[in-house]
């Protein structure tokens, strides 16, 4: 877990990164969540394993119940296509400059 808070350390401090830099810093911290979640899951006992697997449902469904309200929230999801579009347009700020 240190490697991964390291990793996200150096990642929030830098102030811009190309594509590749993103994905690999991604991909990398989500081998080192997996890798660590694959650690605990093997210490646990069969009991606990039945609640883990339990919550990781209820995650699921969660999400799941989140993506829909946010798929059918219409002034919503028109903000993000506006906001899309912006990107797109590069109608856009940089973080450190807004806040200067």
């Amino acid at each position: 877990m240190i490697r991964y808070v390291k990793i996200k350390i150096l990642f929030y401090y830098k102030k811009s990164y190309n594509k590749s830099e993103v994905k690999t810093v991604v991909r990398v911290m989500n081998n080192l969540l997996r890798n660590k979640l694959k650690e605990i899951v093997d210490s646990l006992h069969e009991e606990e394993l039945t609640e883990v697997i339990n919550f990781i449902e209820y995650l699921k469904f969660k999400e799941e119940k989140e993506e829909n309200e946010i798929l059918n929230d219409v002034e919503l999801m028109e903000s993000i296509k506006r906001g899309l579009k912006d990107i797109e347009n590069g109608d856009v700020y940089d973080f450190e400059d807004v806040f200067e």
